[in-house]
């Protein structure tokens, strides 16, 4: 399956000839500079082969700013959000996880979330169906999808999560103290989920071309042809409450939480590859 991208005579003066010449070298000089710049841009992670660590930091720089800037309000892309949505339906959701249509709750923010808990919170499900990304070509899109699901140390996620803030409050986006405020909670968020360990993924064999999961928040990461989307999916047991402990130090509380955050994914690891698999698979059926 292959889609097209849908977003871009001389005077005798001899001062006069010398003054055009040097203009001329100027010009033929900001041409080579302005080509090479082209040449070396770093599109979404889609560069050469061989550019192998720094197209993993930069196609994680690129999804990082993109999920600070619409966790934070500063962008909104309500065409994605809405075909997201229209195409993981509530009653496509609902049939494939036995969970009452009529009590999905839904939001549109980065794709499409679903959630429910039944009548005793015995059970609950939750879902994610992230925005379709189109490349120009399917070598363009294999080559964002190595990036984007290469295994990065807690070092590298630190300097990515740095630099995505940097470029963010460069672009102007960070302009007031609430927003600045904002992206540094869920930078360190998502720096605290990485961990020591920091994000690792395990080949699939399907679906899609390409698929990936990441061990540390069970999302699965496909490719189709020239398009790239990612999944989750969990249909089982809530997560134990915390432990809150009156008077404790809250960063201490939002490390415990954290870290309980992480276990109960570990435990349940097996399940959400199951759940985003077939939701997945539904997904790509529509395609």
């Amino acid at each position: 399956m292959l889609l097209c991208a849908c977003d871009e005579g001389k005077g005798s003066d001899p001062t006069a000839s010398a003054s055009e010449e040097a203009k001329a070298e100027e010009t033929k000089t900001s041409e080579t500079k302005t080509s090479e710049t082209k040449t070396g841009e770093t599109k979404t992670g889609e560069t050469k082969t061989g550019e192998t660590k720094t197209d993993a930091v930069q196609a994680k720089l690129d999804a990082a700013s993109e999920q600070i800037r619409k966790a934070t309000g500063f962008t909104k892309d309500d065409y994605s959000d809405k075909k997201a949505c229209e195409t993981a339906t509530p009653r496509m959701v609902s049939g494939l996880f036995g969970v009452p249509e009529g009590e999905l709750k839904q939001m549109r923010m980065m794709g499409c979330i679903y959630s429910w808990k039944n009548a005793d919170r015995s059970e609950m499900f939750e879902a994610r169906f992230g925005s379709i990304r189109v490349h120009e070509t399917e070598d363009a899109a294999k080559t964002w999808f190595g990036n984007a699901t290469k295994g990065m140390s807690a070092e590298e996620v630190a300097e990515v999560m740095g630099k995505a803030k940097a470029k963010m409050k460069e672009d102007g986006n960070l302009d007031t103290k609430p927003k600045e405020q904002a992206a540094e909670h869920i930078g360190g968020a998502l720096t605290d989920l990485a961990g020591k360990e920091g994000f690792q993924y395990d080949e699939l064999s399907g679906p899609g071309d390409e698929a990936a999961l990441g061990r540390s928040d069970g999302i699965i990461w496909i490719r189709k042809g020239n398009m790239t989307f990612n999944v989750s999916a969990y249909k089982g047991v809530p997560q134990p409450p915390p432990t809150i402990t009156v008077g404790a130090d809250p960063k201490k509380m939002i490390a415990m939480a954290t870290e309980a955050q992480k276990k109960f994914i570990a435990e349940t690891l097996e399940q959400r590859k199951a759940d985003a698999t077939k939701l997945a698979n539904a997904i790509l059926e529509t395609m």
